[in-house]
C-alpha cells in the first residue's frame, strides 16, 4: 500500500533521497548500507557474544582453576585486540567497539579477582590480567576519542600482556 503522498528528501548533493519507509524495506531485504554494516560485524559480534558467555559462566563459578581463568582472560585480550582491529578498519561502529572494550575490561578484572581469592601462587598471572585490563581500557578510552593511534599503541600492549599472561600462566598449567 503506498501512501496518499510520498515523501522524498533532497540530499546534501540535491539528488532525491529515498524516503524512511524505502530505507527500512531495503533493510528488510538486506539491502543497503546498514545491512552490509552488519554482515560484516556480525561475525565479530557472534564471536564476542559466545566470549561474554562464558565469560559469565566462568565468573559465576567460584571453584574455577587458575588454568580456566587465564585461559578466558586470554581469550578476553584476543578479543579485545580484534575488536581494535575491526574499529581501526572501520568494520566496527564506535559505539559498539567501546561497548565491547569496556565489557572486555571488567572481565578481565573479575577474572583478576577470581584468581587472586582463589590462589595466591597466581601472582603473575594476576598482574599480566591487570595489564590486559589496563590496555583494553587504555584502548576504549582510543576509541571513544577516535584517536587510532591511542588505539593501535593499547592494541600493543595488549599483546605484550597477552604474551606476558601465556608465559606466567605455563608454569602454573598441570602437565599432560
Amino acid at each position: 500500500m503506498s501512501p496518499l503522498f510520498p515523501v522524498r528528501c533532497r540530499s546534501a548533493e540535491g539528488r532525491n533521497a529515498p524516503n524512511s519507509k524505502s530505507r527500512h524495506a531495503d533493510a528488510i531485504r538486506g539491502k543497503g548500507w546498514a545491512a552490509e554494516k552488519w554482515r560484516t560485524a556480525r561475525p565479530l559480534a557472534e564471536g564476542v557474544a559466545l566470549l561474554l558467555v562464558l565469560l559469565g559462566l566462568a565468573a559465576c563459578s567460584s571453584s574455577q582453576p587458575i588454568e580456566k581463568q587465564s585461559a578466558l582472560a586470554a581469550s578476553a585480550g584476543q578479543t579485545a585486540t580484534m575488536v581494535v582491529d575491526a574499529w581501526a578498519s572501520g568494520a566496527a561502529p564506535t559505539a559498539y567497539a567501546s561497548a565491547t572494550l569496556q565489557s572486555m575490561a571488567e572481565s578481565l578484572a573479575a577474572a583478576g579477582r577470581q584468581i587472586q581469592s582463589d590462589n595466591s601462587q597466581g601472582r603473575a598471572v594476576v598482574t599480566a590480567i591487570g595489564q590486559l585490563s589496563a590496555a583494553t581500557r587504555q584502548a576504549q578510552a582510543g576509541v571513544e576519542a577516535g584517536n587510532p593511534r591511542q588505539a593501535s599503541q593499547a592494541q600493543h600492549d595488549l599483546r605484550m600482556a597477552a604474551a606476558d599472561l601465556e608465559a606466567a600462566a605455563k608454569p602454573i598449567a598441570p602437565k599432560s
